[in-house]
């Protein structure tokens, strides 16, 4: 809820882990995909925020056996369960105990601030874009893929 990411590092080690406590909106950074570390995860904080996140995980850039040349995944706002604040101007409210993480709905969000709103459907918050930049010779490429709603 502070920004304090020390408990997320503690728990996302390895070589395939890539933390930025500086990413904006246009952030490129560039990671290994592979045959044995094929999927991809991200998270980010919402600022400001009572304790709203926004992420997906464990997406592989592989169908049938080939590649995408490149992709997208649009995420959705997530409640982290730790502050009962409803709008981005909310005092600290502790949750106790904490709830577990959920989605935000039309009907968890407040009236007062409904930001994620649009004709009444929660909108995508973020658009994670990826391409592939290097492949070795055995690779097998597909067309581009956007991911839906669904895929997720």
């Amino acid at each position: 809820e502070e920004g304090d990411a020390s408990t997320l590092l503690g728990e996302a080690k390895g070589p395939n882990v890539l933390f930025s406590s500086t990413m904006t909106a246009n952030f490129p950074l560039k990671l290994q995909v592979d045959k044995d570390h094929p999927f991809v995860s991200a998270i980010s904080k919402i600022t400001p925020s009572p304790d709203w996140i926004t992420g997906f995980h464990d997406f592989s850039p592989i169908k049938d056996g080939y590649w995408y040349e490149s992709f997208e995944i649009a995420t959705f706002p997530f409640d982290v369960g730790t502050d009962s604040g409803k709008t981005y101007k909310s005092e600290n409210i502790p949750t106790q105990p904490f709830s577990p993480i959920f989605e935000l709905s039309p009907a968890s969000i407040s009236r007062d601030s409904p930001v994620f709103l649009k004709n009444n459907i929660v909108r995508p918050i973020g658009l994670y874009k990826f391409s592939i930049v290097k492949t070795c010779k055995q690779v097998k490429i597909c067309k581009r893929h956007s991911s839906s709603r669904e895929e997720l």
